[in-house]
């Protein structure tokens, strides 16, 4: 990708999740899913749980079901995430992401 774009778009579920510089995007993803797609490019695995159906997209945020971040300490899911599809928002010049909590942690579990 590297070598044919100077800026990506990550979806999930039919939805942009994160866009920006490639090499910024790659080398340090903000959003849960961008992370999880990074790490099982590296071979890392993936993240655990099941695939979104596009037909019966969970409430709130489509990727809360499999994401780490929106596991509240009790073991439950946030409400922000439960509730509401996270807003589409510049976090940086340029770079875009779709998460209540992105930028909570930079690296994925």
């Amino acid at each position: 990708v590297r070598q044919i774009a100077h800026r990506i778009a990550v979806m999930y579920a039919g939805r942009i999740v994160e866009l920006g510089e490639t090499d910024q995007v790659i080398g340090e993803p903000l959003h849960p899913y961008t992370q999880a797609l990074m790490a099982s490019a590296r071979g890392e695995g993936f993240t655990s749980g099941e695939v979104a159906n596009p037909a019966h997209l969970p409430p709130g945020c489509h990727f809360h079901p499999r994401c780490s971040l929106a596991k509240d300490v009790a073991g439950g899911i946030r409400s922000d995430c439960l509730a509401d599809y996270p807003e589409f928002r510049e976090i940086d010049d340029g770079r875009w992401v779709a998460c209540h909590f992105a930028g909570e942690r930079k690296t994925h579990e």
